[in-house]
């Protein structure tokens, strides 16, 4: 997943269940596509979801970001 693409992924484009995320246009080819999520990454999400504040759309706060995927 791309930064860009992070940085701009809202909690409704996240799917914990079917452990994807719906990207719906990607900087690179403007095209949509799903990125599916591994167990680290399912876990990292859920325990962020429980620290973040509920009251944003968007999932991570890029003036202070803090998650790190690999």
């Amino acid at each position: 997943m791309r930064i860009g693409e992070l940085i701009n992924t809202k909690v409704t484009d996240v799917n914990l269940g079917a452990r994807r995320i719906e990207v719906y246009e990607g900087e690179k080819n403007r095209l949509g596509r799903v990125v599916y999520l591994s167990d680290d990454a399912v876990n990292t999400l859920t325990a962020w979801f429980k620290e973040r504040d509920c009251g944003k759309e968007i999932v991570v706060n890029a003036s202070c970001f803090r998650v790190f995927i690999s």
